[in-house]
Order: C-alpha cells, then structure tokens, then sequence
C-alpha cells in the first residue's frame, strides 16, 4: 500500500462514506475492495469521495476494476465523487464530480 493512502469513515445512519487519501496503488484498490465487502451488507449507499486522491497509478486502476468480482454486490449502491472518480468507477455505478 502506498504509504500515505488511508480510507477515513464516517456512518450517517445506513449510509456510509468512504474518502480516500492519498496515493491510489494496487495494494491501496486492495484495501478498498476489502472494505467494500465488509460494509455491503448493512450500507444501503456507499459513498466513495475520491477529492482526497493525490494520484492514481494505472495498476491500482486496473486492479480495483479486474478484482469487480469480489466486491460486485456493493457495485449497486456505490456513488463515486470527485474527480478521481472516473478514473476509477466502475461502468454502471453512480459518478458525481464536484
């Protein structure tokens, strides 16, 4: 994981709001997926705020959208935020670019 990404987490009753710090690598989309099927169950909305990123690698691009499999439950209730989220959303989740 790079060494300054982290996921900072906040629950607004059954919503949850995922924003991502720093930078965005292979172990750092790893750690995402992870914590996507952890929360899926209870969050009815997801939200991934993506202001945070201070750059995307491609492989860590690549391997959050290869690994959609593992975490595609939770692709239903994902809203994507900032700029960094077309980089990294999806087809066919929710993008809002601020």
């Amino acid at each position: 994981m790079a060494l300054n990404f982290h996921i900072d987490r906040k629950k607004k009753r059954n919503k949850l709001h995922l924003w991502l710090q720093g930078d965005f690598d292979g172990s750092s989309a790893m750690e995402l997926v992870h914590e996507l099927n952890i929360i899926f169950d209870w969050a009815d909305t997801i939200y991934i705020h993506t202001q945070g990123i201070s750059l995307v690698l491609p492989f860590g691009r690549e391997v959050f959208l290869k690994t959609r499999p593992y975490y595609k439950k939770a692709c239903r209730k994902l809203i994507f935020t900032g700029g960094w989220s077309r980089w990294i959303a999806p087809k066919n989740t929710k993008r809002v670019v601020e």
